[in-house]
């Protein structure tokens, strides 16, 4: 297990810290004993890795916030688990030229997809090891219980970022989605939607406020968008009580439409005076 942190925050420089957090009496040793804690937990630092059993520390891991609310939310809920089957091959020999099946062929198991797990608050790990802003994303994971029946939640992993390598998107999303920044985009809802920008870390007006049907973008800049960071710039100017352009950055109404309705007069007052001669 102390392998696999390791192997996580070696293979993605995104990632500051892992861990894979057993609930009590879940982790097996391989002489069929049962350990109460387990919590191998791997970090970075100044170019070298490091890994620990936090299951030694004297404040327990399962009283963390964040282990509490993933078992609360699926201690006895399966809601949202995907079922994944996995058809390994091992080398038969030593150039790899050919493969048999694994002694277990295939490998089913059941896993929480990316949308099951949650990201906690952004905050300060300040426990000499990492030291900096990160957000912890948190996942559960689950296993056959003892007569190997049902399904048993067995703890959690989690993955430190730093908030350096996070995206933010500020546009509208659902009440559920839970974004600290979800519905901050300064777009003009009427005329203008919002879709967000990749490659904008940690950036507010990482975000584009495209024209919506009917409208068209009516500034001569080349492009058919107007962008989030100039946004934010100008709304800042106007709260600040100075010059700003924010309430024009807006859609105009699209000009094909407004001729097409100015031709509906004209032609209803021809044909009226061409059915008055007619009479």
């Amino acid at each position: 297990m102390f392998g696999e942190v390791i192997a996580n925050v070696m293979g993605n420089y995104r990632i500051y810290a892992a861990g894979v957090f057993f609930d009590r009496y879940k982790f097996e040793n391989d002489d069929g004993s049962v350990r109460e804690l387990f919590g191998p937990w791997a970090f970075r630092r100044q170019g070298a890795f490091y890994a620990e059993d936090q299951a030694g520390y004297s404040s327990m891991y399962i009283d963390s916030d964040w282990f509490r609310q993933a078992k609360a939310r699926h201690g006895a809920n399966f809601f949202g688990i995907k079922r994944y089957k996995l058809r390994a091959y091992v080398r038969s020999n030593p150039k790899g030229t050919s493969a048999v099946r694994h002694e277990f062929f295939p490998i089913i198991y059941r896993a929480a997809p990316y949308e099951v797990g949650f990201w906690t608050k952004p905050h300060f790990r300040c426990d000499g090891k990492v030291d900096a802003w990160v957000m912890t994303y948190v996942s559960p994971f689950f296993g056959l219980d003892s007569l190997r029946t049902r399904l048993e939640f067995r703890g959690v992993t989690t993955v430190d970022v730093p908030l350096s390598f996070l995206e933010l998107n500020q546009c509208p999303m659902p009440f559920s989605v839970p974004n600290a920044f979800k519905n901050t985009a300064r777009c003009d809802y009427l005329s203008t939607k919002c879709a967000p920008q990749a490659g904008f870390l940690f950036m507010r007006g990482s975000y584009m406020c495209t024209c919506r049907m009917g409208f068209e973008y009516w500034h001569s800049d080349g492009k058919f968008w107007i962008e989030g960071s100039l946004l934010e710039l100008e709304y800042e100017k106007k709260r600040a009580g100075i010059f700003s352009r924010f309430d024009h950055l807006t859609c105009r109404r699209g000009q094909a439409s407004a001729l097409y309705q100015g031709y509906v007069p004209i032609f209803l007052s021809v044909s009226v005076l061409v059915l008055l001669k007619v009479v």
